[in-house]
């Protein structure tokens, strides 16, 4: 029986990997390609906020540097809130519909990894396998809570 749950998990793992690909791909028209070639500046880490005189606000960065870099960097992004998410699901927009195939397949990939190696332990004789086992069940469970709470409060928007 282990056997068999060992190797669902394992390929709904890669089933999962396989639709955040299918919405990477999906998503190619809304990449922004950068040309790198020269010396650029960053800020790293979460930035602290300081209040100074007069109420103004300073935000200090736990890193800040000069590198040199040459190539291209590709990025995109996506805001929403979740009622709204849904919303924009239902009515059927594609780049929605890109975006859930990315955040729904890499969190079943993620998911499902991680109870394949713990259904693995049991499998050979770990008693912490199980649980391993228990706390991804909690982490899906509470999950698939904040998700159909957020669903039904974007049903009562629309």
């Amino acid at each position: 029986m282990s056997s068999i749950l060992f190797y669902l998990s394992i390929i709904l793992a890669v089933l999962g990997f396989l639709a955040g690909v299918i919405g990477l791909v999906l998503m190619r028209h809304s990449w922004k390609l950068e040309k790198l070639d020269g010396t650029y500046s960053y800020k790293a880490g979460r930035p602290e906020t300081q209040l100074e005189d007069h109420d103004r606000e300073k935000i200090f960065y736990r890193e800040k540097g000069r590198e040199k870099l040459k190539g291209v960097r590709g990025s995109f992004e996506f805001r929403y809130e979740i009622p709204e998410f849904f919303t924009r699901l239902r009515s059927g927009d594609k780049d929605t519909l890109s975006h859930a195939f990315i955040l729904f397949g890499f969190s079943l990939f993620v998911i499902f990894t991680f109870l394949s190696i713990g259904i693995g332990l049991v499998k050979g004789g770990e008693k912490g396998g199980w649980y391993f086992i228990g706390t991804v069940l909690l982490v899906m469970i509470l999950l698939l809570v904040v998700y159909s709470s957020n669903y039904r409060k974007s049903k009562r928007i629309t």
